[in-house]
């Protein structure tokens, strides 16, 4: 039950990384690198496990915000100006 109870869950966490991964492969890449951070840590601490749970689909979208953001704004080097910065704000 517990596991089948994450299954829908595991799979709209999936197509969400997918959609990111379409719009910025960077932040796609960065929200697979803090998940291993995430888990990491959530094991060192023994965390229960639906708290690991948690944070395994939680931690893989953490930015799933960015997709309403051109992606040439997220990846922009240097700083943003003015009118960018309202855009990542909103």
């Amino acid at each position: 039950m517990y596991i089948e109870a994450l299954r829908r869950p595991t799979i709209i966490a999936a197509e969400c990384l997918r959609m990111i991964r379409v719009h910025d492969a960077q932040t796609a890449a960065h929200n697979i690198r803090t998940q291993r951070l995430a888990l990491k840590l959530a094991t060192e601490i023994g965390v229960d496990k639906f708290t690991f749970h948690v944070l395994r689909l939680g931690s893989l979208i953490h930015d799933i915000g960015k997709l309403s953001i051109d992606a040439a704004i997220i990846n922009k080097p240097g700083p943003l100006d003015e009118r960018e910065r309202k855009i990542v704000e909103r």
